[in-house]
């Protein structure tokens, strides 16, 4: 899966010339320069380089090569074909670049409460809304609220759903424990409300890379998690001769279950602040309206409050997990 911005190209450029400047062969007007004529003769740069050499129908310094380029960037730049490496651009990588993602559909978002999530028209990839929260489809969820994207050649990313982003709301710094080559469990800490949380990725993934614009704009984090605000990418540690992305998407949540996993989770959330929220000092009780809880609920709590919320819910070993 490429991305429909990447472009091939022939170019033409001057190997005598101090400056290489490449010339697209779509832009050239062969039949006017001199470089492909016996016209080279009156160029300075191949004048002072020909030395002794027979005079030839176009210029020995003149050269080509096949290049790349991204038709969404403001300025082309051109980058030599080799495809023995690998490339976002010539993957599903491409779906987590910021030009893609401003280009190819910048107003297929949802908007939940003050928080602004990607819809499924900028990906073209289905995605549902359960309980005014968005779920993508093709994503798996591990259990503390982070998802994985795997491709079919074994690369992934990583980040954290929409329901993760709509409690925490603003993230007022990032930091990335480890990322590099070989096998690690990827861990971003997020500082909310003076608090640092480890959000734990459950499995191992190889060659990880940070998504390190983030700790420059933290907020691309909660406005949009399933795309800009992506934390890892990796390879999976494939083993035993399993299918890619079978390691890395071990025990994670997908397809119906996932969907049905968010409408529970929202309930317990429901209840967690029904139950931990003090009453008034008074003492009167105060009726649940029975809605979703308001976007931006770690902001509202108490350091010990919002440390047992994430013990809870996006700790990797959940309070309500752990054997008693």
């Amino acid at each position: 899966m490429s991305c429909p911005f990447l472009r091939e190209e022939n170019v033409k450029y001057c190997v005598a010339s101090a400056f290489r400047k490449m010339i697209p062969e779509s832009a050239r007007d062969a039949g006017h320069e001199r470089c492909s004529s016996a016209a080279y003769r009156d160029c300075p740069a191949a004048a002072a380089k020909v030395g002794g050499r027979p005079i030839a129908d176009r210029c020995p310094f003149l050269d080509d090569a096949d290049v790349e380029f991204c038709a969404a960037a403001p300025v082309a730049t051109y980058v030599p074909v080799n495809h023995s490496l690998p490339s976002r651009c010539t993957s599903a990588g491409h779906l987590y670049c910021d030009l893609y993602l401003a280009t190819a559909d910048p107003g297929g978002v949802h908007r939940t409460g003050s928080v602004v999530f990607p819809g499924s028209s900028r990906s073209g990839r289905r995605t549902v809304v359960v309980g005014g929260i968005p779920v993508p489809a093709y994503l798996s969820y591990a259990p503390n609220h982070m998802w994985l994207d795997r491709a079919g050649d074994g690369r992934c990313h990583v980040g954290i759903d929409a329901f993760l982003a709509e409690v925490v709301g603003r993230v007022d710094a990032i930091s990335f424990v480890r990322s590099g080559r070989g096998a690690a469990q990827p861990i971003a800490v997020f500082t909310v409300n003076g608090v640092e949380m480890h959000l734990v990725f459950p499995h191992e993934l190889e060659d990880v890379t940070a998504n390190t614009c983030l700790r420059a704009d933290p907020s691309r984090l909660t406005a949009d998690p399933y795309g800009a605000g992506w934390l890892f990418a990796g390879v999976d540690p494939t083993t035993n001769g399993a299918p890619p992305g079978a390691a890395a998407s071990a025990g994670l949540i997908a397809g119906e279950n996932a969907a049905r996993w968010f409408v529970a989770e929202g309930g317990r959330l429901r209840a967690f602040v029904q139950q931990r929220i003090e009453p008034p000092a008074d003492g009167a009780r105060v009726m649940a309206e029975g809605g979703r809880v308001a976007p931006g609920l770690a902001a509202r709590l108490e350091r010990d409050l919002l440390i047992a919320l994430f013990n809870e819910f996006f700790s990797p070993h959940p309070a309500s997990r752990r054997p008693s």
